[in-house]
């Protein structure tokens, strides 16, 4: 499976931290029903 992954890695608890911070900040306050993958660059690869 991390073959298919282009970060190389499975991802890991900590790696959600960043994205769940800007969610919850003003930064996102113009984002709206948008989908943020956390998955290393997996989706891209499975299509």
């Amino acid at each position: 499976m991390e073959r298919r992954i282009p970060l190389g890695r499975q991802g890991a608890p900590e790696d959600c931290a960043g994205p769940i911070v800007f969610l919850a900040s003003d930064m996102a306050r113009y984002c709206t029903g948008s989908a943020l993958l956390v998955d290393g660059g997996l989706f891209v690869n499975l299509q």
